[in-house]
């Protein structure tokens, strides 16, 4: 291994075991770096506070240069903030002006479902059509395929856009099937799914 990379995986794993014991103090260590190395030490920082103080972790991803990068970690924090607090998720989603972001919009409905169905189902009914609104539809459809399999398809049948409607209804459906084959099947072969999809899933 290189030495530039060995020292880059050891400052790694030094700060995230630090986050864990002092944030604020690694957190200032780390903008003490320069170059490569702290923007390698601010995003390792920011993931880890993603998980642990997601408001904090959005606060320290604007140090990250990497643009890809740093909206990852803003959206796997809206993500970890909505699993306690959905409504704050939202309001940071909006505050960031990153309602138009699906990924975003998408980590906040599969933990907010994962806790309240009802709730987040609602807020998405809400959602102006368009890429942002399919996207968190679908993610209700799979919340839902395990338990409900027909109210998922019902969700998923009200996505816009052909492919990723029949992309999520396939997706239920062969969920479906791993523990109702019968009454899966039987839906299939009422439904007005195309007749290759049809037979894909009869089988």
């Amino acid at each position: 291994m290189a030495e530039g990379e060995a020292r880059t995986r050891t400052l790694d794993s030094i700060f995230s075991n630090w986050i864990g014991t002092d944030p604020a103090a690694a957190t200032a260590a780390a903008a003490r770096l320069t170059g490569e190395e702290r923007d390698n030490v601010m995003r390792s920082v920011a993931n880890s506070l993603a998980w642990r103080d997601p408001q904090k972790a959005i606060s320290q991803a604007s140090n990250i240069q990497d643009e890809n990068q740093r909206k990852s970690i803003i959206q796997n924090a809206l993500g970890n903030m909505a699993n306690s607090n959905p409504q704050q998720a939202i309001a940071t989603l909006n505050s960031l002006g990153m309602g138009g972001d699906a990924q975003a919009v998408g980590n906040i409905v599969d933990r907010w479902s994962s806790n309240n169905i009802t709730a987040a189902s609602e807020w998405v009914k809400k959602l102006p059509g368009g890429e942002v609104r399919d996207n968190a539809l679908g993610r209700v459809a799979q919340q839902l395929a395990g338990d409900e399999p027909e109210t998922a398809i019902a969700w998923a049948q009200s996505i816009g856009d052909e492919k990723s409607r029949q992309n999520n209804i396939q997706n239920v459906v062969w969920q479906w099937k791993r523990y109702e084959p019968q009454a899966a099947k039987a839906w299939v072969a009422s439904s007005n799914l195309p007749a290759d999809v049809k037979e894909r899933l009869m089988k």
